[in-house]
């Protein structure tokens, strides 16, 4: 099963509410795994671990609770299981 790293540029406004934030996406999305907000070469940067690709959806959910958040890379990831398979 492949997971996703699903990177946002962030505004400081949305580092300042990371944890409502927070909440509000685990709450509307399951499938996400976790969430993190991180000050990245002076860029605020939310990277969301999910079993899907939902960027759009993160996106415009974020916008509709007052933030703006702009994607910037999804990258794919193999799970530990996968990986113990092939090995």
């Amino acid at each position: 099963m492949e997971k996703y790293i699903l990177s946002f540029r962030a505004t400081l406004k949305t580092l300042l509410d990371r944890e409502n934030i927070s909440q509000l996406l685990k709450k509307r999305f399951p499938q996400i795994l976790s969430i993190s907000l991180d000050l990245d070469d002076k860029q605020f940067y939310l990277r969301v671990n999910t079993s899907e690709r939902i960027e759009q959806s993160i996106q415009q959910y974020i916008l509709d609770h007052g933030q703006r958040i702009s994607f910037v890379s999804a990258v794919t990831v193999k799970s530990d299981i996968d990986q113990a398979a092939t090995a």
